[in-house]
Order: C-alpha cells, then structure tokens, then sequence
C-alpha cells in the first residue's frame, strides 16, 4: 500500500455548536522505525528520503545518488510506477508551508534526514584486531560522519566516541566500556532512527497548532493504525 501512513494515530475532528467543522488534532501513538533504515523486499522505506535524493535540492544538502545509499536501495524498489518523486518534493514543500512549517524550519528537516541517509553509510571494523572493540572502517566512512555531523551541527569526535563506547555508571563511578563492532552498528541505527521519530514528532505538534481550535464543542475520533490495511 503505497499511501499508508506506517504510524498509529488518533484523529479528533472538531465541530462547534452548530455542528460546523472547526479544526482536528492528531495523537502520535507509534512509527514504524524498522522503515527508517530498511525495507522488506519490494517495499521502500519512508516516501520521505525518495523525494529528498530525487528532488531538486539533493545537491544543495550535499547527498549523492539514490543508489549511492543502503537503505532506499534495501527493497529494490527506488520507483513506482505512476510516482514523480520530484515533483511530491515540491508538493510537500508547499503542503509543510501551507500547515504552518517556516521555511528556516523546512530546510532543517531535509538537513537532518540529508544527515541521517548519510550516517547510514558509515561502517565499523574490528580495532587491532579485537573483536571487542570497533573503529571506523577505512574509505569514505569517515567523511561520511563529518559530513552527517555539518548536518547536524554536532561535534564529529563527540558522536564518534558515543557510537563506539558506552558509559556505565557504577556504584556513582562512570566507566567507559568499548563497544564491539555489531553493537555499534546498532548505536548508529538507534541514532538515526530516534532522530527520525523526533523530527516527525515535531512536524505533528506543528500541523496541531496550524489545524487545532478552542471553538469545539463535540468531535468524532478516528484511529488509525498500521498493519491492518488487508
């Protein structure tokens, strides 16, 4: 279903005394973060990261190719037939613009999933030889994690050493523990999936203050959630 939403959610639509439609709401239950970084076979991830890497501002967030990028590539299925990509970039633009999305605010959110596709591309081998510990594969990982960090304003050293180490804290003693290649692979996702879910979080807060209205006196619920489409 190339239209589901891929989040739970229940929607109050609001009418006033005379039963006149005044506004909505939506309550974000749960995403579907498993789609951030990848997809069953024939599937895509989000809508989202198509129309980014196929719109007109790709080179402007410093992205590359669509199929320079694991996870809109991990369904083998990069076009629907029927879909311009390019042009429900704009649409999507318009329709932020139109619930309220400032344009400073709209180009950060293309920055942190232009930030987000190119963290994906960041790998981790063994250190010394250990498979207790985890560096930063040699290539283009590197660059790839500065250029992820510009996007994200955030300090590239800081981030490296939160995806490659943990803190414990024992006994109100902090100690830093190495973290194996695997788990850092699963500190990187987890990152990219939490960033994803806040910055659509935050879009539904800011639809809500566009759409929402104090002038209600009944509404009707609809809930939605996916899995349920057959």
């Amino acid at each position: 279903n190339d239209n589901s939403s891929r989040f739970g959610k229940l929607m109050r639509i609001k009418f006033n005394s005379a039963g006149v439609l005044t506004g909505a709401d939506i309550t974000k239950y749960l995403l579907e973060k498993s789609r951030i970084v990848t997809a069953s076979p024939d599937e895509r991830i989000y809508h989202s990261f198509y129309l980014l890497l196929k719109g007109k501002d790709r080179q402007h967030h410093g992205l590359d190719p669509i199929k320079d990028y694991k996870p809109p590539n991990a369904g083998g299925c990069t076009d629907i037939p029927g879909v311009d990509d390019a042009e429900d970039y704009q649409i999507v633009n318009e329709a932020m613009a139109t619930c309220g999305v400032q344009p400073n605010e709209c180009e950060s959110i293309w920055k942190a999933l232009a930030g987000l596709l190119t963290m994906q591309r960041v790998d981790f081998e063994d250190k010394d030889g250990s498979q207790d510990q985890c560096a930063i594969a040699p290539g283009g990982s590197m660059k790839d994690l500065e250029s992820a960090c510009v996007k994200w304003s955030v300090d590239h050293e800081v981030l490296l050493k939160e995806l490659t180490t943990t803190t414990l804290v024992i006994q109100k003693q902090k100690v830093v523990r190495d973290l194996n290649r695997t788990k850092a692979y699963d500190a990187r996702d987890s990152l990219c999936k939490a960033l994803y879910d806040n910055v659509f979080s935050w879009l539904v807060d800011t639809i809500n203050k566009t759409i929402d209205t104090t002038d209600v006196e009944t509404w009707i619920a609809l809930l939605d959630i996916f899995g349920f489409e057959d």
